[in-house]
């Protein structure tokens, strides 16, 4: 009943400043899942600009998911990505609880390859998110600004292991058998796959604000050596 109230009461804050629910076809919104301990909710928004690239969608997709974090969580704060364009010091700033840095890096490591693998091993009904793409550039980012966070991740790894084999038992028997030897399989054709790199260059590079902008190949290169530290942490950690 709580997790309801929080997912109705997300929604009424959303519609009260505009947005509106977006119209998915063969499908539902929101997305109730795991006796609500799952919530997707998908808005749409009235862009100010036109987007000719056509990568940008005028769509919000919120999750809520209940799970108990593994590391410690940070107090960080967040406000306008113009004001720090534009030199501009703004007041409306928000302060909020973060899952840690590391943990992020290491879920983004497993929803990579756990997702992939359940769609190249034929268990996925529907499409393939494209959008799944942008974990290969964060863990890029993360381990490029913050390369510390791999060695914090690694102790928790496992255990994000065992909480999807358990959450999401039944999607994929293979993983449900032996998850590391899927996820590591995943790692190795991920390297290859012609789908990941044109999702990279044509839905992710886009998005970028830089005037560098790394290549799948750069980003690759680092997700799979994090990947192969997280992987080989199984032992170390037991």
């Amino acid at each position: 009943a709580r997790l309801g109230d929080i997912q109705t009461r997300v929604w009424d804050q959303l519609e009260s400043v505009g947005f509106t629910l977006t119209v998915v076809e063969d499908g539902s919104n929101p997305v109730l899942r795991d006796n609500r301990r799952y919530y997707c909710l998908a808005v749409d928004y009235n862009p100010e600009f036109s987007d000719i690239s056509g990568v940008l969608r005028p769509q919000l997709k919120v999750e809520l998911i209940h799970r108990h974090p593994k590391l410690e969580l940070q107090m960080l704060d967040f406000g306008y990505l113009a004001d720090r364009f534009i030199g501009r010091e703004s007041a409306e700033r928000v302060e909020v609880l973060c899952i840690s840095i590391a943990e992020t890096l290491a879920e983004k490591v497993l929803s990579l390859l756990r997702r992939c693998a359940w769609y190249w091993d034929g268990y996925q009904r529907g499409d393939f998110d494209t959008a799944l793409v942008r974990h290969i550039y964060d863990v890029w980012r993360i381990n490029t600004s913050l390369p510390e966070a791999v060695d914090k991740a690694a102790e928790v790894f496992e255990a994000l292991v065992l909480k999807d084999a358990e959450e999401f038992e039944g999607q994929n028997p293979e993983f449900d058998a032996d998850p590391y030897v899927i996820l590591r399989r995943a790692l190795t054709r991920a390297a290859t796959d012609a789908g990941l790199r044109k999702n990279f260059d044509q839905r992710l590079v886009p998005l970028l604000f830089a005037e560098d902008k790394p290549t799948f190949d750069t980003c690759f290169s680092s997700f799979n050596a994090v990947a192969e530290t997280l992987l080989s942490s199984r032992a170390v950690v037991r």
